[in-house]
C-alpha cells in the first residue's frame, strides 16, 4: 500500500458528505489522500456548524421552557454542569452525542428531532 506525504495510506473509496439540507457538500468517487484535495477546515464550513449549534441550542432551550425547567434542573437531570448546558443553549459549545442523547432523553425528544435541519 502506498502512502501520501504524511504517511496517510491511499485508500480508494466512495463517499459523499451532505449538508443538513440534503445538498451535496463533497462527493469523491475515489479519495486517494486527505492532503491531495481536501482542506479539512473548509469542509467543516464553520458558518454551517455555528448555525447548527445555535439551532440545537435554541431547541433545547425552547423545550426546557415548555417544561418550565430551570437550567440547573435540566443540567442536574442530564448529568452535566449548568455552565456547560448554558454554553450548549447559547450555541457556543460542540456537545458530544452522549451529552445530546442525555438531554434528549430528559426532554422527551428523539435525538433525530434535536438534530434535524
Amino acid at each position: 500500500m502506498e502512502t501520501g506525504p504524511f504517511q496517510i495510506p491511499y485508500i480508494p473509496c466512495f463517499f459523499q458528505l451532505n449538508q443538513l439540507d440534503g445538498t451535496s457538500l463533497v462527493n469523491y468517487s475515489e479519495w486517494t489522500a486527505i492532503s491531495r484535495t481536501c482542506n479539512l477546515d473548509a469542509m467543516h464550513r464553520p458558518a454551517t456548524l455555528a448555525a447548527l449549534k445555535k439551532r440545537v441550542g435554541s431547541r433545547i432551550r425552547r423545550r426546557r421552557d415548555e417544561f418550565g425547567m430551570s437550567q440547573e434542573a435540566l443540567a442536574f437531570e442530564a448529568k452535566m454542569t449548568t455552565s456547560y448546558l448554558s454554553q450548549i443553549e447559547g450555541g457556543k459549545r460542540n456537545p458530544s452525542l452522549n451529552a445530546l442523547h442525555r438531554l434528549s432523553c430528559v426532554l422527551g425528544l428523539d435525538l433525530e428531532e434535536l438534530l434535524k435541519a
